[in-house]
This record gives C-alpha cells, sequence and structure tokens, in this order.
C-alpha cells in the first residue's frame, strides 16, 4: 500500500540507504580504535596502556589532516555531482588524492627525523627506559605510515559521497576486523609486543585500502584515479569546510598531551596508572562518539545535495530523523558502557584493586557527559553541510578548546582526584553557549531567500493536472517571461507523462517529486526526481524512423523540444532514483 507520507519518500530512502552503512562503519573505525588498548592492555598491564596513551596524539594529527580534506572533499564532490559536474568532481578527487599524499609523505619524514624530541613533548620519559622504548617501538611504524592514512580517509568519505557508500563501509569494517585478529596474533601469540601491535594497524590499513581500489577498477560513479595532480589551493578551500572536524582534532592533540602530562605528575607512583584509566576513557569515548559522528556522516552528503537542489523538507526531515537516530543510539552506547564499566576495566588490563578505584567513577562520570557531547557534534556535522562552516567551527572551537582546555589544566592542576569532572562540566557549558549562538545567528534559515515548489505524486497522471495548475500559477507569482512559463510547463508534464508511461510498472510505492526554484538570476530550475528503473527521458529516440517506431517518435518530440530550448540539462541516477535537472 502506498506511504501516508508521501512528500518524505525520497529523503527516507536516501538517509536509511546511508544510516546503517555509516553506523556500522564508525563502530568498526571504533572497534579499530580500541584494538591497540584492549590488547595491550591486557598482554602488558597498565605500563602498555600508558604507552599507548603517550602516542595516541599521533592519530590525532593524522585526523587534522586526513578528516580536514576528506569531509571538505566530501561536501564539494557532493555539491558537484548534484550540480551535474561530474567531470570536474573526477578531476576534484584527483587533486585532493595526489596532494593529500604528498602531504602525508611529507608528515612521515618530519615524525621519524624527530621521533625522540616528540615522544619526550608528548609526556614520555626517557628516564624510565621499559616504558619510553615501548612507546618508541609504537610510534616509528605509526610516523612511517602517515600516508596510508591519509589515503584511506580520502577514500572512504569520497566513496561514500560518490554513492558507494556499502564498499566504503565494507573496507573500512574489513580492515577493522584485520587489525583486531593481528593484533592478537602479533601481541598475544607471537608475543611482539607494541610493535607488533602497530604493525597489525598499518596492515589493516593497507587492506582497507585494496578494498576501497575496487570502485576504481570498476569504475563506480565520478571518481577517477590518473596521473599525479597537485592543487594547495584545491585542497586549502576543502579544508576550510572540512576544519570544523578536523580542528577539534588539533584541540584534541593538545587535550590528550596536557593530560597526560598533568596525570602523569599527580600522584607520586601512581602517575602511570592516571595516565592508563586517561587512555581508557578516550577510548571509551571513542565507541561512545562514533555513534553519533556515524550519523553524522550519513547526514553530510545528502543534506549538502538537498542544500543545492533547495529541497528544504528534505533537509528538515534528514535533520530531525538524524538527531533523532543519533541521539538513541549514542545515548543507549553510554548507557551500556557505564553498566558494565568494571568487566570494560578488566577488559583494557585494569584489574588491581587500587586501580580499579580510579578507573569505574571515570568511566561513569564520562558517560554522564555523553549526551550533551552528542548534540554539539551533530549541531557540527548539520551547520557543516548547510554551508555554515563558520558556525560549525565555532561550535568545535568552543567545545574542543576555549572551554576544555582552560578546564583541564585548572582542574588537572589543581583538583587531580577529580580530573574526570572536566567531561560533564565542559560539555555542559559548551552546549548551554552553543544553544545562544545558534539561536542568536538564527541558524535555522539554511536555504537562500528564492521562492520553492516542491510537490510528490503518486504514479498517477490524474495528479498531473494539479501539478501544472501549481507550475503556472509558480510562475505567474515569480516573474517568469511568457516563453519561460510555456516551456517550464511543457517540461513537467512531458518529463511526468513519460515517465509514468514508459519507466513506471504500476507498483503502489512509484513516486515522482518535482522541485521549481526561482533563482536570483531571472532563471528557473526544475528538478525531477522518480523512483522508477534507469531512465533517462532525455536519451528518447528523436531522429529519423521506422514505422515501428513512430508512436516513440511522437512521445519524444516535447522532450527534444525542450532539450534545444533549455539553457542547460543533465541527468544522473543517485542512490537507485533518477534525477533530472533543467535550467530554463
Amino acid at each position: 500500500m502506498p506511504l501516508k507520507n508521501k512528500k518524505q519518500f525520497f529523503a527516507r530512502h536516501i538517509f536509511y540507504t546511508s544510516l546503517f552503512p555509516s553506523l556500522i562503519s564508525a563502530a568498526a573505525l571504533s572497534a579499530a580504535d580500541i584494538a591497540d588498548s584492549v590488547v595491550i592492555g591486557n598482554r602488558m598491564g597498565e605500563q602498555g596502556l600508558a604507552a599507548i596513551g603517550i602516542v595516541t596524539p599521533v592519530y590525532m594529527v593524522y585526523n587534522i589532516l586526513g578528516y580536514g580534506l576528506s569531509i571538505g572533499g566530501e561536501v564539494t564532490h557532493a555539491r558537484l555531482i548534484a550540480s551535474g559536474k561530474e567531470e570536474e568532481a573526477g578531476k576534484h578527487f584527483n587533486v585532493l588524492l595526489w596532494t593529500g599524499l604528498l602531504a602525508g609523505f611529507a608528515l612521515a619524514a618530519v615524525g621519524i627525523v624527530f621521533f625522540r624530541r616528540i615522544l619526550i613533548f608528548l609526556s614520555a620519559d626517557p628516564a624510565d627506559r621499559y616504558l619510553f622504548d615501548l612507546c618508541c617501538r609504537y610510534y616509528l611504524p605509526l610516523a612511517g605510515a602517515a600516508p596510508l592514512f591519509i589515503v584511506n580517509y580520502l577514500f572512504y568519505d569520497l566513496l561514500r559521497a560518490d554513492e558507494d557508500p556499502r564498499l566504503a563501509s565494507l573496507a573500512f569494517t574489513a580492515g577493522c576486523v584485520c587489525d583486531l585478529v593481528l593484533n592478537i596474533v602479533f601481541v598475544l601469540i607471537l608475543h611482539m609486543g607494541a610493535g607488533g601491535a602497530v604493525i597489525a594497524t598499518i596492515i589493516a590499513q593497507a587492506v582497507t585500502a585494496v578494498i576501497s581500489m575496487l570502485h576504481f577498477f570498476l569504475k563506480r560513479g565520478a571518481l577517477r584515479i590518473s596521473r599525479p595532480s597537485f592543487g594547495f589551493h584545491t585542497c586549502l578551500s576543502d579544508f576550510k569546510i572540512g576544519g570544523a572536524s578536523s580542528v577539534r582534532y588539533l584541540f584534541q592533540f593538545v587535550f590528550i598531551t596536557m593530560a597526560n602530562n598533568l596525570l602523569m605528575k599527580s600522584s607520586a607512583g601512581i602517575g602511570a596508572v592516571n595516565v592508563a584509566v586517561f587512555d581508557l576513557v578516550m577510548n571509551v569515548s571513542y565507541v561512545s562518539y562514533s555513534m553519533f559522528e556515524g550519523t553524522g556522516a550519513a547526514i553530510q552528503p545528502l543534506v549538502s545535495a538537498l542544500c543545492e537542489e533547495k529541497d528544504l523538507p528534505g533537509i528538515i526531515y534528514i535533520k530531525k530523523t538524524g538527531f533523532n537516530w543519533g541521539m538513541a543510539c549514542g545515548t543507549a552506547a553510554a548507557f551500556m558502557i557505564a553498566l558494565l564499566a568494571r568487566p570494560i576495566a578488566f577488559f583494557f588490563g585494569i584489574k588491581e584493586p587500587a586501580s580499579l578505584v580510579v578507573a569505574i567513577p571515570a568511566i561513569h562520570i564520562f558517560c554522564f557527559s555523553v549526551p550533551f557531547a552528542g548534540i554539539i557534534i551533530l549541531w557540527i556535522n548539520y551547520y557543516q553541510s548547510v554551508g555554515k562552516e563558520k558556525l560549525a567551527a565555532l561550535l568545535t572551537t568552543l567545545r574542543t578548546c576555549i572551554i576544555l582546555l582552560p578546564l583541564t589544566f585548572l582542574i588537572g592542576h589543581f583538583y587531580a582526584e577529580r580530573f574526570w569532572m572536566v567531561f560533564p562540566v565542559s560539555e555542559l557549558i559548551s552546549l548551554g553557549i552553543g544553544f545562544l549562538v545558534i539561536r542568536a545567528t538564527k541558524a535555522d534559515n539554511v536555504l537562500d531567500k528564492v521562492p520553492v515548489m516542491s510537490v510528490t505524486l503518486e504514479n498517477q497522471s490524474h495528479e498531473i493536472a494539479e501539478l501544472l495548475s501549481d507550475t503556472e500559477r509558480f510562475c505567474a507569482e515569480n516573474g517568469a517571461s511568457r516563453k519561460q512559463s510555456n516551456l517550464l510547463y511543457m517540461a513537467v508534464e512531458e518529463i511526468c507523462m513519460a515517465t509514468i508511461a514508459k519507466a513506471f510498472t504500476g507498483d503502489e510505492n512509484e513516486y515522482i517529486q518535482v522541485t521549481l526554484t526561482a533563482e536570483v538570476n531571472d532563471k528557473f530550475t526544475l528538478l525531477i526526481r522518480n523512483s522508477a528503473k534507469r531512465f533517462n527521458p532525455f536519451d528518447m529516440r528523436t531522429g529519423k524512423v521506422t514505422g515501428q517506431e513512430e508512436e516513440e517518435l511522437l512521445d519524444s518530440i516535447g522532450i527534444l523540444y525542450i532539450k534545444k530550448k533549455a539553457d542547460r540539462f543533465f541527468y544522473r541516477r543517485s542512490d537507485r532514483f533518477n534525477i533530472l535537472t533543467v535550467v530554463i
């Protein structure tokens, strides 16, 4: 039977098609993030866990560059595809890939040459030879693998934007499983220690990259890898968009480094225990935050494309549904973590009674802060996708720097035994100020103030008469010339009728969405999306025909006229829907 709310048929479908692969990938990524800590903690105890915690900021450096380029590139790619610029989108990716690789090699070189100074800066004490040696074994291979990490950030986000979320999810999940399995083999069975853990991580990254490459060999979507091409201006432009997400990793780098140094000096004899517990809490945060991050990753390319199409009802639906899913999944994860605090501490190798006294309250206090953090994370992802990068960057800076870092210093320096209160206090303050900023800037006005008409039809030709009346009225109200009105009227009628007659099968859940926008340049953009099988009306026969093809020729005369008179037209198939755009 037909859906009760047919207006949201398309938004609902594209959201859920993207949501579950994104959540699975985010969960798998968080599992990979904690794999080293779990295995090393169980094998080498609190010293091993402390070593992982000390080197963790290196991942934050990769996140800064990788997410900045990939998220910005994802948003740009979605906008180019929605505008019908597939060739430009392919070139954009190629520049992004090769420039990102170059930056990765530069990062690796610096990290290896200055490794000793970097480890001391990260709070590794050369006087503690055992702990410092563990840090070196883990750090050096990780530093050399920088290009591989950068490439995988780009592959994951750009594959999702290029309508291949399943392959992106498969590649990341396979890499995460590989990481966990190899960690167990190298560390627990072969006793390779911290070096074995990082080698497992690097091999897993290689597996992810190889699987992702299938997208290019199978020539799916618009992405292509061609000869090296560099463009620092292109990368900088993308980084400005993705910076709202990546800048938080810069502040997280500072936060983790500051916290490690404060906790290492906090209490004589148990500094390493405090750092180990802090690493445990950070690993718990990767799991709980992954639900918000996964939902945000699903929202971003969809909302970016819908903004380009001026589909405000679709944007509102995806925002509301995405926030509901993100909050439900993230809060549920935090609740389960709090409930299982003791087993989780054991799982990470923290088993001594004196250490558990620190670890269990720390987990509980952190979990209380998770829902507040989740709201801000979803805000950042949403406002980034609607073109409000400055607001997203402000919210990120507010949460991860302006509020968090001073509180970390003050509480860590003067009240080290209550350090874990940093999380709920900073998240609550950031949430309150963020809410006031959003209200003051009227941030929910996400589209330019241009007139838009949006109508969703079922596969019934009798509905077209009312649609044509709405089209005629919209043109008259928004200053369309007679020529524009007639051509728009014809385009709506011809394309919709051709779709119903030649592409629909008679199923109840077949729909056509018509969106007409009066642009500021005195042009009108008509976008027609339908749920039929692959069907491009602009490919209908318009040349010389035989007698048997006469009927198709008659049907296509109107389409031919539209093609000749329109300023621009293009067809694409996205998320199993046909999308036609005509500019008049």
